[in-house]
């Protein structure tokens, strides 16, 4: 039986702050405090998920990541392929 990484549940978790946030974009600081998280560790992930598609990167004094597409069209599969590699 197979399991999801740390690295996988931590993406899932920040990538709904940012569905429930499409207002405006979350750096992986603000991601990583509202989980718990290392912010070093929750940057490499969204890194990934940012090479992907799945999110993108704003710049700026408010910058910080967005759904790069609408959160519908994204799948499990693909954020795990994003993370994990395929």
């Amino acid at each position: 039986m197979a399991h999801i990484t740390a690295s996988v549940e931590y993406g899932i978790h920040g990538l709904l702050w940012l569905i429930g946030n499409e207002d405006a974009a979350l750096s992986s600081r603000d991601l990583a405090e509202l989980q718990g998280n290392s912010p070093s560790f929750l940057a490499k992930i969204f890194q990934k998920l940012e090479k992907a598609g799945i999110v993108k990167a704003c710049e700026g004094v408010r910058g910080g990541y967005r759904l790069a597409r609408p959160a519908d069209e994204i799948t499990f599969l693909a954020i795990v392929d994003a993370i994990e590699g395929n």
